[in-house]
Protein backbone atom coordinates (compact mmCIF):
# COMPACT_ATOMS: atom_id res chain seq x y z
CA UNK A 1 0.00 0.00 0.00
CA UNK A 2 2.75 2.23 0.96
CA UNK A 3 4.74 1.53 -2.18
CA UNK A 4 1.57 2.48 -4.34
CA UNK A 5 0.75 5.42 -2.42
CA UNK A 6 4.72 6.63 -2.59
CA UNK A 7 4.27 6.57 -6.75
CA UNK A 8 4.17 9.92 -8.62
CA UNK A 9 2.51 10.38 -12.00
CA UNK A 10 5.01 10.11 -15.32
CA UNK A 11 5.63 13.88 -16.77
CA UNK A 12 5.34 13.72 -20.57
CA UNK A 13 6.87 15.63 -22.76
CA UNK A 14 3.38 17.29 -23.57
CA UNK A 15 2.46 18.63 -20.38
CA UNK A 16 6.09 19.83 -19.69
CA UNK A 17 5.47 21.75 -22.45
CA UNK A 18 2.69 22.90 -21.21
CA UNK A 19 4.14 24.38 -17.61
CA UNK A 20 7.15 25.81 -19.60
CA UNK A 21 6.78 29.56 -18.64
CA UNK A 22 6.28 31.20 -21.46
CA UNK A 23 8.33 34.76 -22.22
CA UNK A 24 6.15 37.70 -22.24
CA UNK A 25 4.68 39.13 -25.62
CA UNK A 26 6.11 41.99 -27.45
CA UNK A 27 3.93 45.13 -27.22
CA UNK A 28 0.57 44.52 -29.80
CA UNK A 29 1.46 47.43 -32.68
CA UNK A 30 -1.52 48.93 -34.73
CA UNK A 31 -2.31 47.65 -38.21
CA UNK A 32 -0.31 49.19 -40.47
CA UNK A 33 -2.72 50.77 -43.18
CA UNK A 34 -2.74 49.12 -46.50
CA UNK A 35 -0.30 50.17 -49.08
CA UNK A 36 -1.93 51.84 -52.16
CA UNK A 37 -0.26 51.57 -55.45
CA UNK A 38 0.50 54.59 -57.33
CA UNK A 39 -1.66 55.54 -60.00
CA UNK A 40 -0.42 55.03 -62.87
CA UNK A 41 0.96 57.74 -65.07
CA UNK A 42 -1.12 58.64 -68.01
CA UNK A 43 -0.12 57.32 -71.54
CA UNK A 44 0.51 60.11 -73.72
CA UNK A 45 -1.47 57.65 -76.54
CA UNK A 46 -4.12 57.76 -74.30
CA UNK A 47 -4.95 61.57 -74.36
CA UNK A 48 -4.77 62.05 -70.43
CA UNK A 49 -7.09 59.24 -70.01
CA UNK A 50 -5.58 57.35 -66.90
CA UNK A 51 -6.07 53.27 -67.19
CA UNK A 52 -7.55 51.40 -64.03
CA UNK A 53 -6.28 48.07 -65.44
CA UNK A 54 -5.32 46.29 -68.73
CA UNK A 55 -8.87 45.45 -69.76
CA UNK A 56 -10.11 49.21 -69.72
CA UNK A 57 -6.82 49.99 -71.68
CA UNK A 58 -7.40 47.39 -74.51
CA UNK A 59 -10.91 48.88 -74.72
CA UNK A 60 -9.58 52.45 -73.96
CA UNK A 61 -7.54 51.52 -77.29
CA UNK A 62 -9.80 49.99 -79.39
CA UNK A 63 -12.25 52.89 -78.99
CA UNK A 64 -9.78 55.65 -80.12
CA UNK A 65 -9.06 53.89 -83.12
CA UNK A 66 -12.61 53.76 -84.38
CA UNK A 67 -14.33 56.65 -85.99
CA UNK A 68 -16.47 59.16 -83.68
CA UNK A 69 -19.40 61.01 -85.35
CA UNK A 70 -21.48 63.63 -83.86
CA UNK A 71 -24.72 62.59 -82.22
CA UNK A 72 -27.94 64.88 -83.46
CA UNK A 73 -30.42 65.78 -81.85
CA UNK A 74 -34.14 66.62 -82.74
CA UNK A 75 -34.07 69.99 -84.15
CA UNK A 76 -37.99 71.92 -83.09
CA UNK A 77 -37.73 74.66 -86.29
CA UNK A 78 -37.18 71.38 -88.86
CA UNK A 79 -39.99 69.70 -87.68
CA UNK A 80 -41.96 72.56 -87.45
CA UNK A 81 -40.97 73.40 -91.59
CA UNK A 82 -41.80 69.86 -92.21
CA UNK A 83 -45.37 70.52 -90.29
CA UNK A 84 -44.97 67.34 -88.37
CA UNK A 85 -43.83 68.84 -84.98
CA UNK A 86 -46.99 68.87 -83.75
CA UNK A 87 -47.74 65.09 -84.28
CA UNK A 88 -43.91 64.03 -83.18
CA UNK A 89 -44.54 65.70 -80.65
CA UNK A 90 -47.41 64.13 -79.67
CA UNK A 91 -46.24 60.88 -80.05
CA UNK A 92 -43.20 61.51 -77.50
CA UNK A 93 -45.67 63.56 -74.77
CA UNK A 94 -47.62 59.90 -75.11
CA UNK A 95 -44.66 58.53 -73.46
CA UNK A 96 -43.58 60.76 -71.26
CA UNK A 97 -40.11 60.97 -73.45
CA UNK A 98 -41.30 65.42 -75.16
CA UNK A 99 -38.39 66.16 -73.03
CA UNK A 100 -36.18 65.08 -75.98
CA UNK A 101 -37.33 67.05 -78.12
CA UNK A 102 -35.70 70.02 -76.52
CA UNK A 103 -32.27 68.28 -75.38
CA UNK A 104 -28.96 68.73 -77.17
CA UNK A 105 -25.44 68.36 -76.62
CA UNK A 106 -22.02 68.46 -78.24
CA UNK A 107 -19.67 65.52 -78.82
CA UNK A 108 -16.01 64.50 -77.53
CA UNK A 109 -14.05 61.72 -79.20
CA UNK A 110 -12.14 60.91 -75.25
CA UNK A 111 -14.29 61.22 -73.05
CA UNK A 112 -16.64 59.33 -74.82
CA UNK A 113 -13.74 56.64 -75.29
CA UNK A 114 -13.05 56.46 -71.40
CA UNK A 115 -16.98 56.01 -70.96
CA UNK A 116 -17.62 53.37 -72.97
CA UNK A 117 -14.18 51.49 -72.08
CA UNK A 118 -15.22 51.44 -68.19
CA UNK A 119 -19.14 51.66 -68.04
CA UNK A 120 -21.05 48.65 -66.89
CA UNK A 121 -24.58 48.22 -65.11
CA UNK A 122 -25.24 46.35 -62.26
CA UNK A 123 -28.39 45.96 -60.27
CA UNK A 124 -29.82 49.36 -61.76
CA UNK A 125 -27.02 51.30 -61.18
CA UNK A 126 -24.56 52.38 -64.10
CA UNK A 127 -20.97 52.63 -63.21
CA UNK A 128 -18.25 54.31 -65.30
CA UNK A 129 -15.36 56.72 -65.48
CA UNK A 130 -14.98 60.29 -66.95
CA UNK A 131 -12.21 63.07 -66.66
CA UNK A 132 -10.28 60.04 -64.34
CA UNK A 133 -12.95 59.94 -62.20
CA UNK A 134 -15.55 57.03 -61.09
CA UNK A 135 -19.16 57.74 -61.07
CA UNK A 136 -22.82 55.82 -61.05
CA UNK A 137 -26.21 57.01 -61.59
CA UNK A 138 -29.42 55.05 -61.31
CA UNK A 139 -31.17 54.51 -64.66
CA UNK A 140 -34.48 56.06 -62.44
CA UNK A 141 -31.43 59.57 -62.19
CA UNK A 142 -31.08 59.18 -65.79
CA UNK A 143 -35.28 59.84 -66.47
CA UNK A 144 -34.80 62.43 -64.18
CA UNK A 145 -32.51 64.29 -66.75
CA UNK A 146 -35.17 64.33 -69.61
CA UNK A 147 -38.07 64.37 -67.62
CA UNK A 148 -39.03 60.66 -68.27
CA UNK A 149 -41.63 58.71 -66.07
CA UNK A 150 -40.11 55.72 -63.47
CA UNK A 151 -43.56 54.44 -62.87
CA UNK A 152 -45.72 51.68 -64.46
CA UNK A 153 -43.14 51.16 -66.99
CA UNK A 154 -41.55 48.10 -69.01
CA UNK A 155 -37.88 47.44 -70.34
CA UNK A 156 -36.48 46.47 -73.51
CA UNK A 157 -36.70 42.60 -73.08
CA UNK A 158 -40.26 42.66 -71.07
CA UNK A 159 -43.17 41.80 -73.63
CA UNK A 160 -46.01 43.71 -74.13
CA UNK A 161 -49.79 42.10 -73.79
CA UNK A 162 -50.75 41.66 -77.60
CA UNK A 163 -48.19 42.88 -79.45
CA UNK A 164 -46.42 41.30 -82.41
CA UNK A 165 -44.15 43.03 -84.28
CA UNK A 166 -45.06 41.61 -87.80
CA UNK A 167 -48.89 42.63 -87.50
CA UNK A 168 -47.54 46.09 -86.52
CA UNK A 169 -44.49 46.13 -88.94
CA UNK A 170 -46.97 45.26 -91.61
CA UNK A 171 -49.38 47.98 -90.11
CA UNK A 172 -46.73 50.48 -90.81
CA UNK A 173 -45.71 49.52 -94.22
CA UNK A 174 -47.72 46.96 -95.61
CA UNK A 175 -45.12 44.76 -95.99
CA UNK A 176 -44.27 41.37 -94.11
CA UNK A 177 -42.69 39.69 -92.48
CA UNK A 178 -40.50 41.30 -90.23
CA UNK A 179 -37.00 40.65 -89.55
CA UNK A 180 -35.27 43.03 -87.87
CA UNK A 181 -31.81 42.67 -89.77
CA UNK A 182 -33.75 42.98 -93.06
CA UNK A 183 -36.87 45.59 -92.14
CA UNK A 184 -35.57 48.98 -93.98
CA UNK A 185 -36.89 52.46 -92.15
CA UNK A 186 -37.71 53.38 -96.00
CA UNK A 187 -40.28 51.05 -95.80
CA UNK A 188 -42.46 53.34 -93.19
CA UNK A 189 -44.53 55.64 -94.93
CA UNK A 190 -46.15 58.28 -93.02
CA UNK A 191 -43.95 61.20 -92.59
CA UNK A 192 -44.45 61.68 -88.89
CA UNK A 193 -43.09 57.85 -88.57
CA UNK A 194 -40.27 57.97 -90.67
CA UNK A 195 -39.17 61.61 -88.72
CA UNK A 196 -40.09 60.05 -85.02
CA UNK A 197 -37.96 56.99 -85.99
CA UNK A 198 -34.79 59.07 -86.58
CA UNK A 199 -35.12 60.92 -83.59
CA UNK A 200 -35.39 57.28 -81.54
CA UNK A 201 -32.94 55.84 -83.42
CA UNK A 202 -30.31 58.76 -82.50
CA UNK A 203 -30.73 59.76 -79.22
CA UNK A 204 -32.65 56.05 -77.58
CA UNK A 205 -30.82 53.51 -79.35
CA UNK A 206 -27.97 55.81 -81.21
CA UNK A 207 -26.00 54.26 -84.18
CA UNK A 208 -24.78 55.86 -87.08
CA UNK A 209 -26.45 53.35 -89.77
CA UNK A 210 -30.39 54.22 -89.16
CA UNK A 211 -31.35 52.30 -92.68
CA UNK A 212 -32.95 49.61 -90.38
CA UNK A 213 -35.26 49.94 -87.95
CA UNK A 214 -34.56 47.21 -84.77
CA UNK A 215 -37.23 45.69 -82.62
CA UNK A 216 -36.49 47.50 -80.06
CA UNK A 217 -37.40 50.99 -82.20
CA UNK A 218 -40.66 49.46 -83.54
CA UNK A 219 -41.66 48.48 -79.91
CA UNK A 220 -41.10 52.19 -79.29
CA UNK A 221 -43.22 53.21 -81.96
CA UNK A 222 -46.05 50.66 -80.82
CA UNK A 223 -46.08 52.72 -77.44
CA UNK A 224 -46.12 55.96 -79.15
CA UNK A 225 -49.14 54.94 -81.12
CA UNK A 226 -51.32 53.13 -78.69
CA UNK A 227 -51.25 55.68 -75.53
CA UNK A 228 -55.20 53.86 -74.39
CA UNK A 229 -52.87 50.61 -73.43
CA UNK A 230 -50.60 52.95 -70.83
CA UNK A 231 -47.31 51.43 -72.31
CA UNK A 232 -44.52 53.63 -70.94
CA UNK A 233 -41.30 52.47 -72.09
CA UNK A 234 -38.73 53.19 -69.21
CA UNK A 235 -35.91 55.69 -70.88
CA UNK A 236 -32.76 55.09 -68.82
CA UNK A 237 -33.57 51.19 -69.87
CA UNK A 238 -33.68 51.33 -72.83
CA UNK A 239 -31.01 53.32 -73.39
CA UNK A 240 -28.58 52.19 -71.33
CA UNK A 241 -29.41 48.45 -72.62
CA UNK A 242 -28.12 50.19 -75.70
CA UNK A 243 -24.93 51.60 -74.09
CA UNK A 244 -24.16 48.43 -72.56
CA UNK A 245 -23.95 46.48 -76.16
CA UNK A 246 -22.14 49.39 -77.72
CA UNK A 247 -19.34 49.14 -75.07
CA UNK A 248 -18.60 45.37 -76.02
CA UNK A 249 -18.57 46.25 -79.54
CA UNK A 250 -15.56 45.60 -82.03
CA UNK A 251 -16.07 47.61 -85.21
CA UNK A 252 -18.54 50.94 -86.30
CA UNK A 253 -18.91 54.12 -85.50
CA UNK A 254 -19.49 56.07 -81.93
CA UNK A 255 -22.10 58.19 -82.27
CA UNK A 256 -23.37 58.24 -78.53
CA UNK A 257 -21.15 61.40 -77.44
CA UNK A 258 -24.18 63.49 -76.94
CA UNK A 259 -25.48 61.44 -74.33
CA UNK A 260 -22.30 60.68 -72.31
CA UNK A 261 -22.31 64.62 -72.49
CA UNK A 262 -25.93 64.83 -71.25
CA UNK A 263 -25.05 62.17 -68.37
CA UNK A 264 -21.47 64.02 -67.30
CA UNK A 265 -23.47 68.15 -67.00
CA UNK A 266 -26.49 66.50 -65.32
CA UNK A 267 -26.84 67.30 -61.71
CA UNK A 268 -26.36 64.02 -60.48
CA UNK A 269 -23.07 63.53 -61.76
CA UNK A 270 -21.27 67.06 -62.57
CA UNK A 271 -18.50 65.86 -63.62
CA UNK A 272 -15.44 68.52 -65.03
CA UNK A 273 -16.57 68.09 -68.34
CA UNK A 274 -14.89 68.35 -71.17
CA UNK A 275 -11.97 69.76 -70.01
CA UNK A 276 -9.14 70.65 -72.72
CA UNK A 277 -10.79 68.25 -75.09
CA UNK A 278 -12.48 69.66 -78.43
CA UNK A 279 -15.96 68.73 -79.72
CA UNK A 280 -16.12 66.92 -82.76
CA UNK A 281 -17.00 68.69 -85.99
CA UNK A 282 -20.30 68.85 -87.60
CA UNK A 283 -23.96 69.76 -87.77
CA UNK A 284 -25.57 68.74 -83.81
CA UNK A 285 -29.16 68.46 -85.33
CA UNK A 286 -31.31 67.03 -87.34
CA UNK A 287 -32.07 69.85 -89.42
CA UNK A 288 -33.49 69.99 -92.76
CA UNK A 289 -30.49 69.32 -94.87
CA UNK A 290 -29.44 66.34 -92.76
CA UNK A 291 -32.97 64.41 -93.08
CA UNK A 292 -32.80 65.32 -96.55
CA UNK A 293 -29.37 64.16 -96.96
CA UNK A 294 -30.91 60.39 -95.25
CA UNK A 295 -33.51 60.95 -98.37
CA UNK A 296 -36.73 61.41 -96.22
CA UNK A 297 -37.83 63.69 -99.17
CA UNK A 298 -36.76 66.21 -101.55
CA UNK A 299 -37.86 70.26 -100.79
CA UNK A 300 -38.78 72.62 -102.41
CA UNK A 301 -38.06 76.03 -101.81
CA UNK A 302 -41.54 76.89 -101.38
CA UNK A 303 -42.64 74.40 -98.61
CA UNK A 304 -43.61 71.69 -100.33
CA UNK A 305 -41.98 68.23 -99.56
CA UNK A 306 -41.84 65.07 -101.88
CA UNK A 307 -41.62 62.31 -99.23
CA UNK A 308 -40.18 59.41 -100.16
CA UNK A 309 -41.62 56.23 -100.50
CA UNK A 310 -40.32 52.37 -100.31
CA UNK A 311 -36.41 51.12 -100.12
CA UNK A 312 -36.10 52.97 -103.81
CA UNK A 313 -36.74 56.43 -102.69
CA UNK A 314 -39.05 57.70 -105.20
CA UNK A 315 -40.92 60.48 -103.66
CA UNK A 316 -44.25 59.62 -104.05
CA UNK A 317 -45.92 61.74 -101.38
CA UNK A 318 -46.58 65.61 -101.67
CA UNK A 319 -46.84 67.62 -98.80
CA UNK A 320 -47.71 71.32 -98.86
CA UNK A 321 -48.56 74.07 -96.59
CA UNK A 322 -52.15 73.89 -97.86
CA UNK A 323 -52.13 69.79 -97.72
CA UNK A 324 -50.70 69.45 -94.62
CA UNK A 325 -53.52 68.18 -92.38
CA UNK A 326 -53.33 64.86 -93.94
CA UNK A 327 -50.73 64.21 -91.22
CA UNK A 328 -53.05 64.71 -88.49
CA UNK A 329 -53.75 62.10 -86.02
CA UNK A 330 -57.41 60.40 -86.26
CA UNK A 331 -59.13 59.99 -82.61
CA UNK A 332 -58.16 57.52 -80.88
CA UNK A 333 -54.89 57.87 -82.41
CA UNK A 334 -54.50 54.26 -83.52
CA UNK A 335 -56.80 54.06 -85.70
CA UNK A 336 -54.76 56.79 -88.38
CA UNK A 337 -54.02 55.14 -91.89
CA UNK A 338 -50.43 55.20 -91.09
CA UNK A 339 -49.86 53.84 -94.76
CA UNK A 340 -52.32 57.10 -96.69
CA UNK A 341 -52.94 55.19 -99.26
CA UNK A 342 -54.95 57.82 -100.71
CA UNK A 343 -52.34 60.02 -100.91
CA UNK A 344 -49.54 57.85 -102.32
CA UNK A 345 -49.09 58.87 -105.87
CA UNK A 346 -48.70 55.37 -108.18
CA UNK A 347 -45.76 56.66 -109.74
CA UNK A 348 -42.62 58.55 -109.04
CA UNK A 349 -42.52 62.50 -109.44
CA UNK A 350 -38.68 61.53 -110.06
CA UNK A 351 -39.78 60.43 -113.32
CA UNK A 352 -42.20 62.96 -114.45
CA UNK A 353 -39.48 65.64 -113.40
CA UNK A 354 -36.80 63.86 -115.62
CA UNK A 355 -39.38 64.19 -118.66
CA UNK A 356 -40.18 68.00 -117.89
CA UNK A 357 -36.69 68.41 -117.73
CA UNK A 358 -35.81 67.14 -120.90
CA UNK A 359 -38.95 68.50 -122.24
CA UNK A 360 -37.40 72.28 -121.00
CA UNK A 361 -34.28 71.32 -122.35
CA UNK A 362 -35.32 70.85 -125.73
CA UNK A 363 -37.48 73.99 -125.93
CA UNK A 364 -34.26 75.98 -124.34
CA UNK A 365 -32.07 75.43 -127.35
CA UNK A 366 -34.38 76.95 -129.52
CA UNK A 367 -35.04 80.42 -126.66
CA UNK A 368 -31.22 79.84 -125.73
CA UNK A 369 -30.38 83.41 -123.60
CA UNK A 370 -33.84 84.89 -124.27
CA UNK A 371 -34.69 84.04 -120.49
CA UNK A 372 -33.86 83.03 -117.40
CA UNK A 373 -34.37 79.27 -115.85
CA UNK A 374 -37.64 78.77 -114.78
CA UNK A 375 -36.16 76.45 -111.76
CA UNK A 376 -33.23 78.72 -110.66
CA UNK A 377 -32.75 78.88 -106.73
CA UNK A 378 -34.57 82.07 -104.93
CA UNK A 379 -32.02 84.73 -103.52
CA UNK A 380 -31.63 84.86 -99.74
CA UNK A 381 -30.41 81.26 -99.18
CA UNK A 382 -32.86 79.27 -100.77
CA UNK A 383 -32.52 75.26 -101.30
CA UNK A 384 -30.38 73.99 -103.98
CA UNK A 385 -32.32 71.06 -104.65
CA UNK A 386 -33.99 70.81 -108.29
CA UNK A 387 -37.33 71.35 -106.73
CA UNK A 388 -36.75 75.16 -105.83
CA UNK A 389 -39.77 76.67 -108.12
CA UNK A 390 -42.98 74.36 -108.18
CA UNK A 391 -43.27 71.73 -110.55
CA UNK A 392 -45.44 72.90 -113.25
CA UNK A 393 -48.03 69.43 -112.60
CA UNK A 394 -48.25 71.41 -109.04
CA UNK A 395 -51.32 72.58 -109.92
CA UNK A 396 -52.75 69.35 -111.08
CA UNK A 397 -51.75 67.36 -107.87
CA UNK A 398 -53.05 69.86 -105.78
CA UNK A 399 -56.11 69.71 -107.32
CA UNK A 400 -55.75 66.21 -107.17
CA UNK A 401 -55.48 66.20 -103.34
CA UNK A 402 -58.56 68.64 -102.86
CA UNK A 403 -60.93 65.99 -104.43
CA UNK A 404 -59.78 63.01 -102.52
CA UNK A 405 -59.67 64.85 -99.34
CA UNK A 406 -63.25 66.25 -99.93
CA UNK A 407 -64.18 62.70 -100.91
CA UNK A 408 -62.51 61.28 -97.89
CA UNK A 409 -64.48 63.69 -95.54
CA UNK A 410 -68.11 62.69 -97.33
CA UNK A 411 -67.16 58.98 -96.43
CA UNK A 412 -66.34 59.62 -92.91
CA UNK A 413 -69.79 61.24 -92.66
CA UNK A 414 -71.62 58.73 -93.73
CA UNK A 415 -69.48 56.30 -91.82
CA UNK A 416 -70.72 58.61 -88.64
CA UNK A 417 -74.50 58.20 -90.19
CA UNK A 418 -74.43 54.60 -91.15
CA UNK A 419 -73.45 54.07 -87.28
CA UNK A 420 -75.80 55.89 -86.00
CA UNK A 421 -78.82 54.38 -87.74
CA UNK A 422 -77.09 50.95 -86.94
CA UNK A 423 -77.16 51.68 -82.99
CA UNK A 424 -80.73 52.85 -83.73
CA UNK A 425 -81.82 49.70 -85.20
CA UNK A 426 -80.40 47.82 -83.35
CA UNK A 427 -81.95 49.07 -80.55
CA UNK A 428 -85.46 48.37 -82.23
CA UNK A 429 -84.56 45.39 -83.41
CA UNK A 430 -84.05 44.21 -79.16
CA UNK A 431 -87.26 45.99 -78.41
CA UNK A 432 -89.42 44.28 -81.28
CA UNK A 433 -88.11 40.74 -79.74
CA UNK A 434 -89.15 41.65 -76.45
CA UNK A 435 -92.55 42.47 -77.27
CA UNK A 436 -92.89 39.65 -79.68
CA UNK A 437 -91.90 36.85 -76.49
CA UNK A 438 -94.00 38.75 -73.82
CA UNK A 439 -97.21 38.38 -76.38
CA UNK A 440 -96.22 34.76 -76.51
CA UNK A 441 -95.71 34.23 -72.91
CA UNK A 442 -99.42 35.79 -72.86
CA UNK A 443 -100.90 33.03 -75.35
CA UNK A 444 -99.37 30.35 -73.28
CA UNK A 445 -100.69 31.54 -70.15
CA UNK A 446 -104.30 31.66 -71.25
CA UNK A 447 -103.81 28.55 -72.53
CA UNK A 448 -102.15 27.18 -69.11
CA UNK A 449 -102.63 28.91 -66.65
CA UNK A 450 -100.28 27.33 -64.26
CA UNK A 451 -97.71 28.01 -67.27
CA UNK A 452 -94.59 30.44 -65.72
CA UNK A 453 -93.15 32.59 -68.34
CA UNK A 454 -89.26 31.94 -68.49
CA UNK A 455 -87.09 35.13 -67.61
CA UNK A 456 -86.06 37.73 -70.19
CA UNK A 457 -82.92 37.48 -72.28
CA UNK A 458 -80.29 39.33 -70.99
CA UNK A 459 -79.23 42.24 -73.66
Amino acid sequence: MEATSSKRPRQTKSSARRRKPRSPSPPSRSPSPPSRSPTPPADPSHFGVVCLGPVQQGKLESFLKRGHAIQKFAHVPTLKELHVYNQVKTLFRNIGWHGLLRVHELSYKVPTAEFLSSVYLDHGILYFRLMNQDYEISLDQINAIVGAPTENTFGPTDPIQGYYDMTWWTQLTQLHPYVSSAAKASSLIHPVIKVAHRIIASLVAPREERSTISALELKILYAMTHPENNLIPHYGRFLCHKLIRLSASRSGKIVCGGIVSMLAKSAHIRAPYPGPHQPLPGEPYLTTAILESMRLFRSAGDGTHHWTVGQNHDPKLLITPENKGILDFRNPIHMTDWQIIPYIFPHSYSTEVDEQSEENEEEGDDDEGEEEPRHASPAGGGSSSRFAAPPPYHQQYMDEFQSIHTRLDTYQQDITSLTQNFSTFTTQYARDQERQRKHEDFWAWTRNPSYYPPPPPPF
